[in-house]
């Protein structure tokens, strides 16, 4: 029994590594699925400001 669990804690650091890697990796998906939506956003809005602040540009 002694030797299943010394084989379980030595696998446990590498398993809690991928873990903690896979981790991270789907938390900067999650960023970087935002950061187009923000851009776009952005953009609309500077759109509508220039329209606000310019509607004789637009006649």
């Amino acid at each position: 029994m002694e030797t299943i669990d010394k084989a379980a804690k030595f696998a446990d650091e590498p398993v809690d590594s991928v873990a903690s890697a896979t981790n991270r990796t789907a938390e900067a998906f999650d960023e970087n699925e935002e950061q187009p939506k923000n851009a776009e956003q952005q953009t609309m809005s500077n759109y509508r400001g220039y329209i606000h602040d310019n509607p004789a540009h637009l006649a």
